[in-house]
């Protein structure tokens, strides 16, 4: 870890924000990672191009489903998305919903519907009607996005080489930095 951050002090992460102001989450779980099966959560939080918010997690409980699993930590994103939403509000700033990303059709369909659609997934009605409510309210918006361009795998998966140095560098929005500079040569 210290050569990590030794090796790395350099990397600096600035903030570029548009005239509108945007909140994106990338949210991503892994399922039954952990030694007592439990999951864990990864998200990133952006503001404008840049990342300002980043958490990853082992969650509390044991669910019995991927689709559970990235459901628990939807809800959790929602909450975040909601309290940096607010938080700009109340400074004066005009702020569309939040722009969550999920890389799980399942779970995206139970929090759109607000209701199970299956006999596997009854018992997690608390949280899909949360999400449920807060999507129809406009306060968020759910949308897939693969997991090929899911930034938050980085924060649940065990990656290596050059699939971690590209979300690693997306993260601190380096690619970009690096083709500016490259348009100026």
């Amino acid at each position: 870890m210290l050569q990590y951050v030794n090796g790395t002090k350099e990397f600096k992460l600035r903030l570029k924000v548009h005239e509108e102001l945007k909140i994106i989450l990338f949210a991503d779980a892994s399922f039954t990672v952990h030694a007592h099966g439990e999951n864990h959560s990864g998200a990133v939080t952006t503001l404008g191009e840049r990342a300002i918010d980043v958490e990853s997690t082992k969650q509390k409980l044991v669910t019995t489903s991927s689709a559970e699993s990235e459901l628990v930590t939807l809800a959790g994103a929602v909450m975040v998305a909601i309290h940096k939403k607010e938080l700009l509000e109340y400074q004066v700033y005009r702020v569309g919903p939040a722009l969550i990303y999920q890389d799980n059709q399942s779970a995206i369909t139970l929090a759109r519907k607000g209701k199970s659609t299956s006999p596997r997934t009854r018992h997690v009605t608390i949280r899909y009607f949360f999400l449920h409510d807060r999507i129809n309210s406009g306060e968020v918006a759910v949308e897939y996005l693969s997991t090929d361009d899911m930034l938050a795998d980085v924060l649940t998966k065990p990656l290596q080489g050059g699939r971690f140095k590209e979300l690693h560098d997306r993260l601190l929005n380096r690619y970009v930095e690096v083709e500016a500079v490259q348009e100026l040569v």
